[in-house]
Parts: C-alpha cells; sequence; structure tokens
C-alpha cells in the first residue's frame, strides 16, 4: 500500500499528515502537531556584528524535530511531499496570445520575461495555471519561484534525511485539501482563507476551480511574540502609527512585517507606471502594482529601510510626520482582543482590494475557515457579517472523499480541519488526488531517487520473470521430448503400413508425397475402380441427397407418397463428339437413367416445383418430370439424371 507525508514546516509548528491508498481511495492514517523550538536572539549586538535576517533564518535543532519525528512514527522510507510558500515566489496574472496547451508551454519562459523585466528567468523555476479564455487569448497565474528559495528549502529537509519526492506550492496544496471536503461543489463559487499567524492565504475557487490565490503577511497585526518561534530584540514593543489610510502602519517596528508593511505601503504610493492589458478585468482587482523608482524614491525607500532597521535596534520607532504614537512601551501593547479584530480589519480589508472585481464577477456562495487563527467564533461572525455570505469552518470529517482511521479521535479531527488542510492536501497530491500539477522540483532539482524506490520490486520482478522463463523451457524441452518420441512411433507404423499396403519398402521418409506418386501411376495404370471396372455414383450420398430433396418438398407443402425408386449408379465413358473434359463437358454418363415414382393428391401440380427443387438443392441430380392422371390419383414420374458436376468429380 502506498504510504505519503504530507509535511507543512511553519513559523511555529511542524504539521503532518499521513495518508495511504490511491487516487480513488484515499485513507488518512495518521496527523500531528510539532511545535518548533524558540531561539533566543542576543540582547544587543555591536554595529559590525553580521545582521540576522529574522524572517528566513531556521532554527538549528529544526532539521533534527523533522527527523526524530518521523523517525518516531516510522516514516523514514514514506514518500514526503512539502510544500513552497507562496509569499517566497513572485505570482503574477497575465495573458498570452496562445489557448492551446502545447503553445503556452513552449512560449511561457519566453512571456514570463515580459512580466518579469528585473529578473532573470533563468534563475527561477516556472509553473503556470490557466484560469480561462478571453477573446482567443489565454489568463494564467504565473508562479515564479528563484533557484535559490528552493535549494533553501530542500537542504532543510535534505539535513534531517529526507528527500522530498515533490514540492508543491502552498496555496495549490490548500486547494487539493479542499476538494476533499464535503463542502466542495463543483458548480459553486467559494473563498477559502487558510488564517495564520504569520501568512494568511486567500483563494476565490469560481465554479469548483480555482481562479485567483493571494498570500498576505498578517504577523505585523499580532505582535512578533504572538507568533514567531525567533524572539524579538529586548525594549521592542507593540507601537502604533495612526492615519492607516494617508500615513503608514506600523503594529511591531521590531518584527520583520512590519518592515515589510512599511515597505510595500511606500511603494503603493508611488505611482505605477503602465496599464491593464485586460482593461483590469484580471489584473485590476488587486494585483500588486510594479512600481518604476526614480533615483530619489529609491533612496527614500532605502532610508526608510535603514530607520526601520535602528529603530528596531534601539527599541524605539522613529517616523517623519507621524502623529498619534499609541504607547512606547510594552505595558502600552495593544490588547490580544484588538489585536485580533486589527488582524481580522486588515484581511476583510486586502480581500476586497484584491478580489473586488472577481466577487462582482461571480458573487461567492459560501467562505470556509481554516488555520490556526479561525479557531475563534469571531471570526466566523466577522465575515459573515461584513460579506453577508455564509461562513464556516472547514470540516473533512462529514464527507465520503477519504476514510479516516479509527485511530483519530474526534478531538483530533478537529486540528485536522482547523491545522492539517496543507498537510492533507500535500500528502494527497502524491497519491493521485492532484488538481493543479505543481512541482517545483524540476531541472536541477528534480527528485533523483524514483529508481531508488522502484529497484528492489524491479529487482524481484526480474527474478520471478527469469524463474518463469527457466521452468517455460524446462517444460518445453519435457513435451518437445514426448512429442519427438510419439512422432517417431506414428513414422515407424507408416512405414510398416505403406509396406503391408503395396508390398515394397518405401525408398523415402517422405511417406505421404510418395504414396500420392503411387496413387497416379496405378489410376495412370488401371483407370478408375482398376482395369475394366466402371465407376459407380455413390449409393450413400445418393441417398442422403434425395432424401434431404424429400425433406425440403415436404417442408414446401408438397403432399406425394414415393410408389417406386429405381436407382442405376452404374457409368460408363463418354464418347463421339465433346468427349473428356478438355471438350467442357464430363468424362462419363450414367449407363441408365434413374427414376422415381410419386403418387399426388388430384389437384395438386408439383412436378415443375420439384424439378426446380433438385436443380438448386440437389447436388448430385437433375429431375424432369412427367405427370399421369390416375382417377383421383395424379402419377408423378421424376427421371433422374446426374449433375454433370458430380460426374467430373467422379474422376478427380
Amino acid at each position: 500500500m502506498n504510504v505519503a507525508v504530507g509535511l507543512d514546516v511553519g513559523t511555529k509548528t511542524i504539521t503532518g499528515a499521513v495518508m495511504a491508498g490511491s487516487a480513488k481511495s484515499l485513507k488518512l492514517l495518521d496527523f500531528f502537531v510539532e511545535e518548533v523550538p524558540q531561539i533566543p536572539l542576543p540582547k544587543a549586538s555591536p554595529p559590525s556584528a553580521e545582521k540576522v535576517d529574522l524572517e528566513t533564518s531556521v532554527p538549528p535543532s529544526l532539521s533534527q524535530v523533522v527527523k526524530k519525528l518521523l523517525a518516531a512514527r516510522g516514516l523514514q522510507g514514506a514518500d514526503v511531499v512539502v510544500s513552497l510558500d507562496a509569499k517566497d515566489c513572485i505570482i503574477r496574472e497575465i495573458v498570452m496570445d496562445f489557448t492551446k496547451e502545447s503553445d503556452i508551454q513552449r512560449t511561457i519562459k519566453f512571456e514570463a520575461e515580459n512580466y518579469l523585466v528585473t529578473m532573470d528567468v533563468d534563475d527561477m523555476v516556472l509553473e503556470y495555471l490557466k484560469v480561462g479564455e478571453q477573446n482567443g487569448k489565454s489568463q494564467l497565474i504565473l508562479v515564479a519561484a528563484r533557484h535559490q528559495a528552493i535549494a533553501d528549502r530542500l537542504a532543510l529537509f535534505q539535513e534531517a534525511g529526507v528527500d522530498p519526492v515533490a514540492m508543491d506550492l502552498d496555496v495549490t496544496a490548500l486547494f487539493n485539501a479542499f476538494t476533499l471536503a464535503p463542502v466542495y461543489k463543483p458548480d459553486s463559487t467559494c473563498l477559502v482563507i487558510d488564517m495564520g499567524k504569520t501568512t494568511t492565504k486567500v483563494l476565490f475557487i469560481d465554479k469548483g476551480k480555482l481562479k485567483k490565490v493571494r498570500s498576505l503577511r498578517m504577523g505585523a497585526y499580532l505582535g512578533a511574540r504572538a507568533h514567531r518561534q525567533i524572539a524579538e530584540p529586548v525594549g521592542a514593543g507593540a507601537k502604533t502609527l495612526a492615519g492607516a489610510a494617508s500615513g503608514f502602519q506600523l503594529l511591531d517596528a521590531s518584527s520583520i512585517e512590519a518592515r515589510f508593511d512599511e515597505i510595500e505601503n511606500a511603494l503603493r504610493r508611488l505611482d505605477p507606471l503602465g496599464g491593464d492589458p485586460l482593461g483590469g478585468s484580471l489584473h485590476g482587482d488587486g494585483d500588486e502594482p510594479i512600481a518604476i523608482l526614480s533615483d530619489e524614491e529609491y533612496e527614500k525607500v532605502t532610508e526608510l529601510e535603514k530607520n526601520l532597521s535602528t529603530a528596531s535596534a534601539n527599541g524605539s520607532t522613529t517616523s517623519a510626520g507621524a502623529e498619534g504614537i499609541a504607547g512606547a512601551g510594552e505595558g502600552n501593547a495593544p490588547s490580544e482582543e484588538l489585536r485580533y479584530r486589527q488582524f481580522l480589519d486588515h484581511l476583510g480589508l486586502e480581500i476586497q482590494r484584491t478580489f473586488t472585481t472577481s466577487l462582482l464577477e461571480s458573487p461567492i456562495d459560501l467562505i470556509c475557515l481554516t488555520g490556526g487563527m479561525s479557531a475563534r467564533e469571531e471570526a466566523r461572525q466577522y465575515f459573515q457579517e461584513n460579506f453577508d455570505v455564509e461562513t464556516i469552518h472547514l470540516d473533512f470529517g462529514s464527507g465520503d472523499s477519504f476514510e479516516i482511521d479509527s485511530r483519530i479521535t474526534d478531538e483530533r479531527l478537529v486540528e485536522v480541519n482547523r491545522l492539517g488542510a496543507l498537510a492533507v492536501g500535500l500528502a494527497a497530491k502524491e497519491l493521485g488526488r492532484d488538481r493543479i500539477g505543481f512541482d517545483f522540483r524540476q531541472n536541477q532539482f528534480r527528485y533523483e531517487r524514483r529508481f531508488e524506490k522502484l529497484k528492489f520490486p524491479l529487482l524481484l520482478t526480474a527474478v520471478l520473470l527469469c524463474a518463469c522463463f527457466l521452468q517455460a523451457a524446462v517444460d518445453l524441452w519435457n513435451e518437445y521430448r514426448s512429442l519427438d518420441y510419439k512422432i517417431g512411433v506414428i513414422k515407424k507404423q507408416e512405414v510398416e503400413i505403406y509396406k503391408n499396403f503395396f508390398g515394397e519398402a518405401n525408398s523415402s521418409n517422405l511417406l505421404v508425397p510418395q504414396v500420392r506418386l503411387k496413387k497416379t501411376q496405378w489410376d495412370t495404370l488401371l483407370g478408375v475402380g482398376g482395369g475394366d471396372i466402371p465407376a459407380f455414383i455413390d449409393e450413400i450420398e445418393t441417398v442422403n441427397d434425395l432424401s434431404e430433396m424429400f425433406r425440403e418438398a415436404k417442408q414446401s407443402g408438397m403432399q406425394f407418397e414415393v410408389e417406386m425408386i429405381d436407382l442405376k449408379f452404374r457409368t460408363r465413358p463418354r464418347t463421339g463428339a465433346g468427349a473428356g473434359s478438355q471438350s467442357g463437358g464430363p468424362a462419363l454418363l450414367a449407363e441408365s437413367d434413374s427414376q422415381i415414382i410419386l403418387n399426388v393428391s388430384a389437384g395438386q401440380r408439383i412436378g415443375s416445383e420439384m424439378a426446380s427443387l433438385f436443380k438448386n438443392k440437389s447436388r448430385m441430380w437433375e429431375a424432369s418430370p412427367t405427370e399421369s392422371q390416375s382417377g383421383d390419383k395424379v402419377k408423378l414420374t421424376l427421371k433422374l439424371t446426374p449433375k454433370e458436376s458430380y460426374l467430373r468429380s467422379l474422376r478427380s
């Protein structure tokens, strides 16, 4: 039985789903969630110290945690599928002048260069999803992942002794999982929201197909201590800049998420250049603008980032022109409830900004929530009230898309629904339930050990085939010896028969041709019948033929009684003009005529019908009818003449 492990390594937890079976029959065997150890940072660092990238740094024990986790559950040899974060990729909605899949595959790399003008496409792995056609053009979601991001992700698992068989995108794996839930309907339009502490993923599913995705950084709205496994620098507090609509919103200056929000908001304030190739139908509903910066604008953004870095190091926040500092220390930080409300407000705003056009074109029927931040009832109520759409939590347990092992309790299933959607989607992908088909293990990152997995089964198959061939060869040899012995016995008997029949030993081992030659010689010497013995019409064949004619006549409705049958079987050679087969006629003639006398009821005239019956049905005879009246009876005399075709066969 095939076993696959979907492994979702997040910023704070490692989530895994173990599934078995095939695309038609899936079963969830196990589910686990493991905390990732935190790594404390020093309180202060000298200016010359090397900077630590808080977003991409991985705790030193993470690979060991993964290794021990799989070993403890006996999953070292299972197929592991992992994900690549959408926030680490570049996602663009593009238009191509082709609709055929083969044309798109052939030109996607060159087309991507037009949308990724500042990047080296040769240093990326590209995947795409066709989401529609319009005016003879294809609308695609293009996903580009840098080689370094893929290499870093693989290095994490390979250090733990795991070589993933595939690497999917987290949002497409989430879509795979959603299609396994009972709530998925091919004809419905849904929003699927995976509310994570660091990143929230939003999927727009129109008529059962994935049409739009968004990955949002949300950690800043919850506070760094609430979501990161990497500790904050001492002195960093939650600080808020008022005026989010006109300025920057900085909820946690020490977190990397806040820095990204600052830079992103700064870029949004700049006027982007370029137009929308679809007139807003594809890009106008929230795709991130591409800003082309002048040298002065670039210096402003760079200076902003430097100021944020300085603020993080000093434990304070600076922003030119900022008003309304909401607290300067940890004691004045927003409460958890306020932060969660800010989280929901920002998420709702981003969804409306990104999916406005899509929601207007295809109103949604359902909002489905999952993820660690979706557990509160407040989240469901927020989306149901603000979007006026039925909102539910993802639930795998009430459907028949896959079976759930009895060892997974109801309490554990609640965790699967809330935290395990991504892991379930990854595991189902390896077992054949992959609706999108993304895999970033391509080119130099392709999975090389597929043959290693097949080596032992192939070797075993080869051994079994070899044994089967050997047994077949032995059986064939034994059959050959048996048949050869039987042939020898038959040949010996044939030689004895030939000698006894012809009175002399055979002169050739080819007895059949020699017998035929001997028969020809005898025919030439004696003629058919031998000497003056004439050829005879076969009596048994004649009886069978006449019986068949009488039966056919009875079935056709003729009423008669046979009074007399007088048959002549002897033949004589034909003489005079036309004799011999060379003239086209038979070499033999009947020595005298045969006849059959039938008594027929008065009023019936069946002579012509009997003549026609013999002509069309009889193989041996033709009949010439003669009728005579005697009282209330009619006497029918049939004069029988052998057919020429039959007489020729007597000489063959």
